[in-house]
């Protein structure tokens, strides 16, 4: 489109342009579109209301857009809001134009001055909300008219075919997404027939969301549907709509798409948390004798133990998110890690976490190596002796109390109620 074909006319350009848009729109999708065009977004939204279903209006006159409108037409104004001011004589934007200056006073005593000042606004064409551009958050794909499963075709075909149609619009808009969400709508009474022919009636929404790997390919998208919809255990036949949303997206250019995944989004989103918190830990035991810290023997019941050993010429993690340690995670957190990341992550660890009960006798070689007994806490007692004696020295007593209660563990950072559990019970 040439801007010196409309002759001038700044009107006539944008109209052009907003109908060529439009017939793009019915060429890719066969489906209509109306478009509105204003000098804000709110008399533009309120051009679009005015054209539809299939048109286009450019508003040259704000005055001419918003005479004759209802108040109920203007954004910000509710049915409970329509309910308190037309009792007030208040029905239409011109009702507003005629209380003048008084107008922010009037509203303000029915709304509220907040609303007040927004509608009065809106209702002489101002609005100064940017306009940006919205970013695709989901895409999906869903279908709640004539959905009976009384005939040849099963739910397996209706998710084969919800999952093809969002690879198809996922491969369009080039984008992939790494968790889906099986949305179900069941009959909440199969035997009543709904008032519009083969529509869905009275429904309760069900769903259910799990991560996924990050694609868009149709065969995963329905296989783990499928399992979902086991997981809802709902009857076939109550089913009266079905989609599949998929979420997390990455565009197929975006560098960090191949690297995403839970495990790698938990532990960065932690890692500098344990890392303060490791550098806080050091900083209040580094005035306590290293016999109170040493690892010893299990003196703690119900407790988790694991050997760990860290040679000098042992490689780092440089490369990875991951700490070089099962020890250096924040405990706090490994404790609400959700379990299938919470497997994954000992699978990490799984050469050199084990039970020392399965440990076997480590040969004298000519490396130094640092052995530690890391112990994760589990529900139940534990003896606490070496606890109550580092609490009391660090509160500068010279002898240990055993009258002490158990409320003085709280006053231990965590990863220091672990060091002491540690301890032996001498």
């Amino acid at each position: 489109i040439d801007p010196n074909d409309c002759k001038n006319d700044i009107y006539d350009f944008v109209k052009s342009l907003a109908e060529h848009i439009r017939s793009d729109i019915v060429k890719k999708t066969e489906c209509t579109a109306s478009i509105g065009i204003g000098p804000n977004k709110l008399l533009a939204k309120l051009a679009a209301d005015k054209i539809k279903p299939n048109g286009c209006y450019v508003c040259r006159d704000w005055k001419e857009l918003l005479r004759g409108l209802d108040l109920r037409d203007i954004p910000g104004v509710g049915w409970k809001s329509q309910r308190k001011l037309e009792p007030c004589g208040l029905r239409t934007v011109a009702d507003v134009w005629d209380l003048h200056d008084e107008a922010e006073t009037v509203l303000g005593e029915i709304i509220g001055l907040g609303n007040a000042q927004k509608i009065v606004k809106y209702c002489f064409g101002k609005d100064d909300r940017p306009v940006t551009p919205a970013v695709r958050k989901s895409i999906g794909a869903e279908c709640n008219y004539g959905v009976r499963f009384d005939g040849p075709y099963g739910v397996d075909y209706m998710m084969q075919g919800l999952a093809k149609e969002v690879e198809t619009r996922m491969a369009g808009a080039e984008i992939r997404g790494s968790k889906l969400t099986l949305k179900v709508m069941k009959s909440k009474d199969t035997t009543k027939v709904p008032g519009k022919f083969l529509g869905h009636g009275s429904c309760h929404n069900l769903s259910k969301s799990i991560d996924i790997p990050l694609t868009r390919d149709k065969d995963i998208l329905a296989s783990v549907g499928m399992k979902l919809l086991e997981k809802l255990d709902v009857n076939v036949h109550s089913i009266r709509g079905m989609g599949i949303v998929v979420t997390s997206l990455k565009f197929d250019g975006d560098n960090d798409a191949q690297s995403s995944s839970p495990l790698s989004s938990w532990l960065k989103k932690y890692k500098s948390r344990a890392s303060q918190t490791a550098h806080d830990v050091n900083d209040d035991t580094s005035d306590i004798d290293q016999d109170e810290i040493m690892a010893g023997s299990a003196g703690v019941s119900k407790m988790v133990t694991f050997e760990e050993e860290a040679s000098e010429t042992t490689p780092h993690r440089k490369d990875s998110l991951m700490p070089n340690t099962f020890s250096q995670i924040d405990q706090d957190v490994l404790q609400h890690l959700p379990s299938e990341l919470l497997d994954e992550l000992k699978s990490e660890y799984k050469t050199s976490r084990k039970p020392v009960s399965e440990q076997s006798p480590t040969k004298q070689t000519g490396q130094r190596k640092i052995a530690v007994n890391k112990q994760i806490p589990i529900k139940g007692q534990v003896s606490v002796k070496r606890m109550f004696k580092l609490n009391s020295i660090k509160s500068g007593k010279e002898e240990f109390d055993g009258n002490c209660t158990l409320s003085q563990l709280d006053c231990l950072p965590l990863e220091v109620q672990l060091q002491i559990a540690n301890s032996d019970n001498t």
